[in-house]
């Protein structure tokens, strides 16, 4: 996956990056949880308008966020937000590609960026992600709208994105915020899987227990745009998984760290950029190796009765170690990685990695295979 070069508009069609990531702040707490906000500044990379009209018009980008936090060698997702929905373009230059304006308000003009503060992105009004198929760009706007509208709230941190707050300051750990953008005219010109950015951020908690970010990047450009924050996971490699062209991407990335002598972790990310499928399992070849301290983690979905947040399973047959949920056909709610998420799986081996296929089966049913693969490193021989 290869980004645009900032500085030129160069894509034949609208094309929406997320050129800006500022202010990241906590506005609310409540049970524990830390609801988080930042500003989001969209930028047309490309030479046609991109729509950008309110609900119930669907013809507009909605916007994610998502927290990471590294520690001890393990890159885990602890937060995210449901969706903001944009309703007007305004016609800046932030990214310096040279605006071309779109005097309506209606579609951000060639060239143009667009700012949504931390304010506009927080909680409570923000609509669900599962009305989004992140593939397309596309969903059913009068019924995003009535959502919203008969949403009430119970706490100021709905549909934020939630932390646990043990999960913030935490001592040797790095913290990174991602923006997503998604774009019906975007993604139907080829051109949704760079719509993905973010930041590395310094979090610390003064005496009376308030939160406070600050920027790690120096400079006035600490943004890494059209880079997901999983590539800021130091010595992993990297495997992409296109659907296209029926559906979206999905990156696995693994990382092995010799223990002792003879014990190697074995660490994976599953990341689901815009699959609308989905995953539903995640198998790993061992071989002969007997494994020890196999684990899994998922980021807590929120405010959303219909979905799961019960734990994958995990089981060894067959020389492979898998984890998975229910099928769709047993609970179209169960626990698959949905678009904008990562899942952390791991286990310790004394067996050298080398580089194979792992497996990894859609939720949903769709066009295309049920499975598809993609090169880890994995245990080999044993020692």
């Amino acid at each position: 996956m290869t980004g645009l070069s900032v500085g030129a508009a160069n894509a034949a069609s609208p094309d929406l990056i997320l050129g800006e990531l500022v202010g990241p702040r906590v506005y609310a707490r409540a049970n524990g949880i830390a609801a988080l906000t930042i500003g989001t500044t969209s930028c047309n990379a490309g030479d046609a308008v991109l729509n950008w009209v309110r609900l119930p018009d669907n013809k507009h980008p909605v916007i994610s966020m998502t927290m990471y936090r590294l520690l001890d060698g393990r890159f885990t997702q602890i937060g995210q937000s449901w969706v903001k929905h944009g309703f007007v373009a305004l016609q800046q230059n932030v990214c310096g590609f040279g605006c071309q304006a779109n005097p309506s308000g209606s579609g951000l003009g060639v060239g143009c960026s667009d700012p949504y503060g931390a304010n506009t992105n927080q909680g409570p009004d923000l609509g669900s992600r599962r009305l989004i198929n992140p593939s397309t760009g596309n969903y059913d706007g009068q019924k995003a709208l009535q959502e919203l509208n008969a949403f009430r709230p119970s706490s100021a941190i709905d549909h934020g994105l939630q932390v646990k707050e043990t999960d913030l300051a935490v001592p040797g750990a790095r913290y990174f915020i991602e923006g997503q953008y998604i774009a019906a005219d975007d993604a139907s010109t080829g051109n949704g899987n760079n719509n993905v950015s973010h930041i590395e951020v310094r979090v610390t908690q003064d005496a009376q227990g308030s939160f406070t970010f600050e920027n790690v990047d120096p400079g006035d450009r600490p943004t890494r745009r059209e880079l997901p924050a999983i590539r800021a996971w130091p010595y992993a490699e990297f495997s992409t998984v296109s659907g296209a062209p029926d559906d979206g991407t999905l990156i696995v990335a693994s990382n092995v760290t010799r223990i002792s002598r003879t014990i190697y972790r074995y660490e994976y990310v599953v990341y689901n950029m815009n699959s609308e499928r989905g995953v539903q399992s995640f198998k790993i070849p061992i071989g002969t190796a007997v494994v020890s301290n196999v684990g899994f983690s998922a980021v807590r979905s929120h405010g959303d009765p219909a979905l799961s947040n019960d734990s994958w399973q995990s089981s060894i047959s067959g020389g492979r170690i898998g984890w998975s949920t229910q099928s769709f056909q047993d609970n179209e709610g169960a626990n698959a990685i949905r678009w904008g998420t990562s899942y952390n799986f791991w286990f310790e081996a004394p067996a050298a990695p080398i580089e194979a296929a792992a497996e990894l089966s859609y939720f949903k049913p769709g066009a295309g295979p049920s499975k598809v693969q993609a090169m880890v490193r994995l245990p080999g021989s044993s020692q």
